[in-house]
């Protein structure tokens, strides 16, 4: 080590050379860390941003149930973050509200139709929903079951189309549901 410090010192340009060589190294070292250092950065922030998308999802879901005494269509956010309802349409819709509707049986009290106005600009919490039809009958006879019978067949027809976004603006690809599953469905009112 003395041999080292004494060739050093007896020779200044060997000295300063190899200490601008080792100024060079120590920058272009500096420079891959600070380079590699943005790189992972960057994709950090890129897997924040998506997990926070990610997080506040809203997912769209079309519920049918019978709970008690009403039959109900209901569109829950299974999702982590609100749905806010851009677009709606439930095709169809017109047959229930000209054909059931204005001809209830004496068994069916009323029937619960939301239309597109109504939910437009609609925001939906998460894990919430809202009835987009409601039958309820006034009794538990084999007439109400019938006529929910009726309306379930006239809703196999349907389908329902919503553009929706989050709380972040991002559109997703529209929820579309075809209905005729609620073809195979039976109603047992019961007890």
């Amino acid at each position: 080590m003395n041999q080292l410090i004494q060739t050093l010192i007896s020779d200044p340009d060997r000295t300063n050379a190899l200490a601008a060589v080792a100024n060079v190294t120590l920058a272009v070292l500096a420079l891959i860390v600070a380079i590699v250092s943005i790189v992972y950065t960057r994709r950090s922030l890129a897997s924040q941003t998506r997990h926070n998308v990610l997080s506040v999802k809203p997912i769209p879901f079309l519920h049918l149930r019978t709970r008690g005494k009403f039959l109900e269509i209901e569109l829950v956010n299974n999702g982590l973050g609100p749905l806010f309802i851009l677009e709606y349409d439930l095709s169809g819709l017109d047959l229930i509200d000209h054909n059931i509707a204005p001809n209830l049986p004496k068994p069916v009290s009323s029937v619960e139709v939301f239309t597109t106005t109504g939910l437009k600009n609609r925001v939906v919490p998460q894990q919430e929903g809202f009835n987009l039809i409601k039958i309820s009958p006034r009794d538990k006879s084999h007439e109400a079951e019938n006529y929910i019978t009726q309306c379930l067949k006239m809703i196999g027809n349907m389908s329902i189309s919503i553009k929706y976004t989050d709380i972040y603006g991002t559109v997703f690809d529209p929820y579309q549901k075809k209905l005729d599953w609620f073809l195979t469905q039976s109603v047992n009112l019961g007890d």
